[in-house]
């Protein structure tokens, strides 16, 4: 008898794209860099190195706070009850 749950053509679907994501990862990370650096080296041609360094650093810092662990106490909004 066959299992049930990965007889749907949703689920193959959904089972497919994640392990896309998880196989490219790498290399849409690999990509993002490239990206940043590129940005960085325009602004620095431009005659800006303190601008290069400050948007080197925001690109950082939104990648930091965007992919950082979320804490496993409480749920969001539920410190002020």
């Amino acid at each position: 008898m066959r299992d049930p749950s990965m007889s749907n053509f949703r689920n193959w679907a959904f089972g497919a794209t994640i392990m896309a994501l998880i196989l490219l990862g790498p290399i849409i990370a690999f990509l993002i860099l490239i990206g940043a650096e590129m940005l960085a080296d325009v602004l620095t041609l431009a005659g800006a190195p303190a601008v290069g360094a400050m948007a080197a650093g925001v690109i950082g810092w939104v990648l930091v706070l965007k992919y950082r662990p979320q804490a496993r106490g409480l749920p969001l909004g539920a410190e002020g009850d």
